[in-house]
């Protein structure tokens, strides 16, 4: 049986703890600097654009390969959104957790491979200096700022957790239990975090058989239900690679890239045996560090200098079987090399043969190697007898203490300067990465044939064209211009970095001809300039090199959707949400594409879903919220709004139409409230500066309603019309105030005088204090139940809010108490028309007509239903006659003229319309009727004049008669 030796790991407390705090200043002082970088690389698919991380709930909803990690990040982005400071804050914690657990691993490593007790202070002193190492390398740079290399530091924490717990489970009788259960959950929570968390069952199974059961497997099967337990959690491991895959995970555009089918399995092993050898190289040589290699794969297994490395790492193995029996933990710490290495560099061919960051765990195991070599070595110098001079006889022991004393001094200032070169060599190489521009540049020259960083170092001058840093927003030249049509020496002068970026990307898919996201980014750019076409072109281009890409089809939306192009931006925004469901970008452009085609149903739908994979989208609650205000759902609408701005509280338009669905619900307190909030925010908002005046004015409150015209002309003072409105409301107020207060006057003397609180509510009304003109008419309804003039003023009241019902039901009360005063019937009518009920409008201006057969406005309305209708002789008889009670009606010889041109009666149209002009020469209907009849009849110059005419006066008008002349 083997032997349990006594509690290690609290054993020289005081020492441990000096060695933790030693680590943290370490750490510290390595990477306190660079907790304030920018996001790069894979970092945009991982973190920015991720929208598995806006919302905790999705981690557990949702399919994701890791969701450990996911976890992570979706608590980084709840607590500081896309703030790098808090991601690389996690990053640098981790690294320096992990650092204090390969401490106490080594530790207990070294206390089952025969350390003894007396042995203790050595134990710790190789412990204290591999870990030191393993912290401070510059290797480990790639894997601490990089933030999207966090699944190494969490699964390396997870794997070192449960390899530490492991080792005291087999000190612990009393906590066994305990221990090995806190096993099982770090193998699950290291597989969450990355696919290499799979070897941890191996490392630990092998721990024991060679340093715990000492090769003798009966010692094992004691622990065979503890190892099915472990075993198992490789389940999980089939279940994430297996969802990857159902789920196109390892099919997406990432810098790794998984399953790729160019490199064949051997091709690949071969190649990660020049890769294997490379990083055992860095590990002592850490130079030229390079985040994206120009690695090429091997070709043959004789090729150089792929047959040389495979020598090597045999002649390494055999090594290492060798050291089976007598140092089973040189062996076991070799093993852990190759083994954990052996996910990312085996038979599994990845895109990118190399990434420094996959050495982080596997490294442990060639440190221990590299400080037990060097403790041996210093251990045997100090064992070597020192030979005594003549004369002189000090004690043997004394001299041996002294010697053993200067060669343990020696052997800690060695690896002290050995790792403060390490460290200054670090800290220089994190230095590369506080600037996109900088580490670029320092990648391109160091692969300066590869297609991928050119593409960044692009991306990198792009970003820095409005950020001097990425914190830091700078002010651009006032020259720059707007547009560019090709040449990249126009941009230069003005841009730069832009030009630069421009450059990089073209250079990229000039060394590949297949890397589409070349062309995406140049063309982006191009669209992002205006250069709509040349931007096309790019994309298309890219689109039919690859079409399977979400990001082309995606781009190809939104470009043609800035050509007006909605049916085809449509078509590609779907076709990128088919490749790529969980793709909040482009259903987002989806539902505003729907939003323009006025599809709102397939608009609120796709604005739903973009809510579900991100539910801190605001912009989708904002729209949202203004479809539902649209479509009447008002209680949807305030929901959504309400979010909007819960999650950006400076959006000016979503209080903007919040307000607007609190007055449709006529909450005008909290609607005004929300106009105030929107000008806050936006004080050049001038649809919330005209509605907010628009219910103090409704209110009666002309003081208020001033203060904010005072306001936005002191916030405007370039802004000629700000003064004018203000000059112009005070006049209308003062002299409708003047007016309504002598009306208060006689109705405080003569409160019974409803003719006179009658002229008060049309002073009111006059106001468009709608609101106080509303109160007082109910008021005085109340007090004369039968007083007709009060039922009609409130009926039209009522109609001019679209309170259909309340006003129809005022008319009615109005014909009740006078059935033959036609003004009743004209109102009902009108508001008969407005609210759909066609028929029961007719009717009642046939009453009116009844009772009034010369009424204008009532013939010109009932001509025109009948027009729709299909009914045009009627409609012109109805003309004819309205012409004859009145003859200098512009309206109507407008209307009989459009009729006549339906009728193809065009002299009898032209003569009509020239009427209508003869009364009304600025009526821009007829002006438009008119040119529109010119063209049709050949007189092209005249059709002219009235174009030109109707562009000073009417532009929309104006271009929609220059779309008749084009299209005819």
């Amino acid at each position: 049986m083997w032997r349990i030796k006594k509690d290690t790991i609290f054993s020289g407390k005081r020492l441990n703890l000096i060695a933790i705090l030693v680590f943290f200043i370490v750490v510290t002082l390595l990477y306190l600097h660079s907790l304030n970088s920018p996001f790069h690389f894979d970092d945009e698919g991982t973190v920015t654009h991720n929208s598995f991380i806006r919302s905790l709930r999705n981690v557990f909803l949702r399919f994701n390969e890791r969701p450990v990690l996911t976890f992570t990040f979706a608590l980084n982005y709840y607590l500081g959104k896309l703030n790098p400071f808090g991601y690389h804050l996690v990053n640098v914690l981790l690294h320096f957790i992990c650092g204090v657990l390969v401490y106490f691993v080594i530790i207990e490593s070294l206390s089952f491979a025969g350390y003894s007790d007396s042995q203790q202070g050595r134990i710790q002193r190789i412990a204290f200096f591999s870990s030191l190492f393993f912290l401070a390398h510059p290797i480990r740079v790639e894997s601490v700022v990089y933030v999207s290399s966090r699944s190494v530091l969490l699964c390396g924490a997870f794997f070192l957790l449960g390899f530490l717990f492991f080792l005291l489970s087999l000190r612990s009788q009393r906590f066994k239990n305990h221990l090995r259960a806190a096993v099982i959950v770090c193998s699950l929570l290291a597989i969450g975090s990355k696919e290499i968390g799979a070897t941890f069952p191996f490392i630990i199974i092998l721990f024991d058989y060679l340093l715990v059961a000492k090769t003798n497997l009966n010692h094992l099967k004691e622990r065979r239900g503890f190892y099915i337990l472990l075993f198992l959690t490789l389940g999980f491991t089939a279940y994430l690679i297996i969802g990857g895959y159902l789920h196109n995970v390892y099919g997406k555009a990432s810098a790794a890239g998984f399953g790729i089918t160019m490199v064949s399995p051997f091709r690949y092993l071969l190649t990660e045996f020049n890769v294997v050898l490379y990083y055992l190289l860095l590990f002592i040589f850490p130079y030229k560090l390079n985040l994206d290699y120009d690695w090429q794969f091997a070709k043959s297994l004789f090729e150089f200098p792929t047959f040389f490395s495979f020598l090597i790492i045999l002649g390494i193995g055999v090594a290492l079987f060798r050291m089976k029996q007598k140092k089973p933990l040189l062996f076991f710490f070799g093993l852990w090399y190759f083994i954990i290495l052996a996910p990312d560099s085996s038979i599994n061919p990845l895109k990118d043969p190399i990434f420094l960051h996959r050495t982080y765990l596997p490294s442990v195991g060639p440190i221990v190697w590299l400080f037990l070599a060097v403790d041996n070595l210093f251990l045997r110098l100090s064992l070597k007898k020192t030979p005594l001079s003549p004369g002189l006889n000090p004690p043997q022991e004394t001299l041996e203490r002294k010697k053993k004393n200067l060669i343990d001094s020696i052997e800690t200032a060695t690896l002290m300067i050995f790792i403060l070169i390490f460290s200054i060599v670090t800290i220089k190489h994190a230095n590369i990465w506080l600037s996109g521009i900088d580490l670029w540049e320092y990648v391109v020259k160091l692969s300066p044939r590869k297609a991928r960083p050119h593409l960044n170092l692009g991306m990198a001058y792009k970003t820095a064209e409005f950020y001097e840093d990425p914190n830091a927003p700078r002010r651009l030249p006032s020259a720059i211009p707007n547009k560019i049509n090709a040449p990249l020496e126009s941009v230069l002068k003005y841009r730069p970095y832009l030009a630069k970026a421009m450059s990089e990307f073209e250079t990229s898919f000039r060394i590949d001809p297949t890397y589409v996201k070349g062309r995406l980014n140049l063309g982006g750019t191009y669209y992002e300039l205006g250069d709509f076409d040349t931007a096309l072109v790019l994309i298309k281009e890219a689109v039919r090199i690859n079409s399977n890409l979400p990001e082309s089809q995606h781009n190809l939306g939104i470009l043609y959707m800035a050509r007006k192009e909605y049916d085809l931006a449509i078509q590609h925004f779907k076709t990128a949400v088919a490749l790529r469901p969980d793709f909040p970008e482009a259903l987002y452009n989806l539902a505003t594409a729907y939003v323009t085609v006025d599809n709102i149903n397939a608009a609120i739908d796709t604005y739903l879903k973009v809510i579900a994979l991100n539910p801190s989208e605001s912009n989708a609650y904002s729209d949202l919220g203004a479809l539902y205000s649209k479509k009447g759902m008002l209680k949807e609408a305030i929901y959504f709004l309400s979010r909007a701005i819960r999650l950006t509280p400076k959006d000016a338009i979503a209080y903007y139409n919040l307000a607007v669905t609190y007055e449709k619900m006529q909450d005008d307190e909290k609607a005004a409230w929300c106009y105030q909030q929107a000008l806050k925010i936006n004080p050049l908002l001038q649809p919330a500066l005209k509605s907010l005046i628009n219910i103090y004015q409704q209110e009666g409150r002309f003081d208020e309603a001033l203060g904010i015209l005072q306001m936005w002309a002191r916030q405007n003072p370039k802004d000629p019309t700000a003064a004018t409105n203000l000059a112009l409301a005070r006049l209308r107020f003062d002299e409708w105030l003047q007016k309504i207060n002598a009306l208060q006057e006689i109705v405080k003397k003569e409160p019974q005088n409803k003719e006179a609180r009658l002229k008060l509510a049309q002073a009111w009304i006059e106001a468009q204090a709608f609101k106080k003109a509303k109160e007082l008419l109910k008021e005085l309804i109340k007090q004369n139940p039968d007083y007709l003039e009060a039922h009609l003023h409130l009926g039209i009241l009522y109609g001019t809010n679209r309170e259909f019902n309340e006003a129809i039901s005022q008319f009615e009360e109005a014909i009740r108490i006078d059935p033959k005063d036609y003004r009743p019937h004209y109102n009902l009518a009108i508001a008969y028309e407005t609210a759909g009920a066609t028929a029961k409008a007719k009717a009642e201006y046939e009453k009116t007509l009844k009772l009034k057969p010369n009424h204008t406005a009532t013939l010109l309305n009932l001509s025109a239903i009948l027009t729709k209708e299909g009914r045009v002789e009627e409609a012109m008889v109805l003309l004819n006659e309205l012409l004859r009670y009145d003859h200098k009606c512009p309206e109507g010889y407008l209307n009989l003229g459009i009729l006549y041109i339906q009728k193809k009666n065009l002299k009898q149209a032209e003569d009509n319309l020239k009427k209508a002009l003869e009364l009304k020469p600025d009526y821009p209907l007829a002006q438009f009727n008119l040119g529109k009849l010119y063209w049709e009849l050949g007189k092209k110059e005249l059709a002219q004049e009235k174009l030109n005419l109707l562009k000073k006066s009417q532009p929309l008008l104006a271009k929609k008669l220059q779309e008749l002349i084009e299209n005819k």
